[in-house]
């Protein structure tokens, strides 16, 4: 993705989100919390380190792999399916304690 605004251009989604949101909605990135803002990154890493990998190695093997003509792993993708659950559990967890992951803003 790649985002132009004005003579400004960015890629990367992560990226491209935090800026928006700092440009449009700084609060949801804890801006002028220090702490809040820690734990906005803290989530963040979470999500592209634990969570993302696992499902975008499913969605390889149940979308991508059989447009191609390629033989689903099923084996694959129950084990990233499994590492998945565990991942949603920590989710799950720290959404029993507070509204949103980084905290109750």
């Amino acid at each position: 993705p790649v985002l132009k605004d004005g003579d400004f251009c960015l890629t990367e989604s992560r990226a491209i989100t935090k800026y928006i949101c700092r440009k449009y909605k700084p609060e949801l990135l804890g801006v002028g919390n220090l702490e809040g803002s820690a734990m906005v990154d803290v989530w963040l890493e979470v999500e592209a380190h634990h969570y993302r990998p696992l499902i975008e190695a499913v969605l390889m093997e149940i979308r991508i792999r059989p447009i191609f003509g390629q033989r689903v792993d099923e084996r694959a993708v129950e084990e990233n399916i499994d590492k998945l659950k565990k991942v949603l559990d920590v989710y799950e967890s720290r959404l029993s304690s507070s509204k949103y992951l980084a905290g109750d803003f």
